[in-house]
């Protein structure tokens, strides 16, 4: 079996018939048809159900459609690992602004420097909106805080980070009703500060939304209200001093940052050098010692 065997099946399978297989192949339909036979042979069992219409696969050719698609594509990657040294191109990646602002200067200073011929955009973009940019194949790379609820994409990587809750040193904390700041209702930092309240008995009825990171901090540090952020983002020279943070319950103190892509995107070699950086750059900053290996 060879991997223009496998080419040309696919071909078959996604034309439904030989005869437009041997059309997008350039090349005549006896030979499509003698492939695939000779495919068959080789494999000992029927691929397809033939008729004067079209073809379709039998349950055995699904089952050969998934390994061949996914030898094609470890075949691409494989070819385009070898070319990393010349590395070049347009990278998309997509970022949420909690994201941009505590980790991303660093990805990107480390990927420029070893990478300087890609040529690279960033989007901020809220959680969903991020994850139907990479549905529809607009961008490269997500990296952001909510998970996975999609099967055509692919968590490669995860890590915790610390949230912390942030509030100005004269801010009334103790209140029996304190004010949230908040973004999206999508947001998991919101959920999570949500969760905290109700475990440590904190009333809040009052929730102000906001629409970027730098808003809200500088809300808390106005004495505004309460917030929670991770806290690699209060802890820089400077915001830690103008604010008091405090500790969650554990288990309501961790979010997940993922790096996702699309599970049918090629891995051109600027993604694959992307990849690779962040997981340097989120190993070295990220409060935990281990990095989740995404399935």
């Amino acid at each position: 079996m060879e991997l223009s065997d496998l080419h040309i099946f696919l071909a078959v399978t996604n034309e439904q018939g030989f005869t437009a297989a041997s059309k997008k192949l350039n090349c005549v339909q006896p030979n499509v048809t003698a492939r695939i036979k000779k495919l068959e042979e080789e494999l000992g069992v029927q691929l397809f159900y033939r008729n004067s219409r079209d073809v379709t696969l039998t349950s055995y050719g699904k089952q050969f459609y998934e390994h061949a698609n996914r030898i094609i594509r470890l075949s691409r990657e494989a070819f385009q690992a070898l070319q990393m040294d010349n590395v070049m191109g347009p990278l998309t990646i997509g970022v949420t602004q909690t994201v941009a602002s505590a980790y991303l200067p660093k990805i990107l200073r480390t990927y420029h420097a070893r990478f300087p011929k890609v040529y690279v955009t960033v989007k901020t973009l809220f959680g969903k909106r991020l994850l139907n940019s990479l549905l529809d194949h607009s961008m490269d790379y997500g990296l952001l805080e909510i998970p996975v609820g999609n099967s055509e994409l692919i968590t490669e990587y995860s890590w915790p980070q610390k949230l912390v809750m942030v509030y100005a040193p004269d801010y009334p904390i103790d209140d029996n009703d304190v004010t949230s700041l908040v973004f999206s209702s999508t947001c998991p930092y919101r959920q999570a500060m949500i969760d905290a309240f109700q475990f440590m008995g904190i009333v809040s009825s009052r929730h102000l939304n906001l629409l970027n990171v730098d808003t809200v901090l500088a809300c808390a540090i106005g004495s505004v209200g309460v917030t929670v952020l991770p806290e690699r983002l209060v802890t820089r020279d400077h915001i830690a001093p103008y604010v008091h943070m405090r500790d969650f319950p554990q288990r309501e103190g961790i979010a997940t940052i993922n790096l996702i892509r699309h599970k049918d995107s090629v891995n051109a070699p600027q993604a694959m050098a992307f990849a690779q950086v962040v997981r340097e750059v989120m190993d070295s900053v990220s409060s935990a010692e281990t990095v989740i290996r995404g399935e």
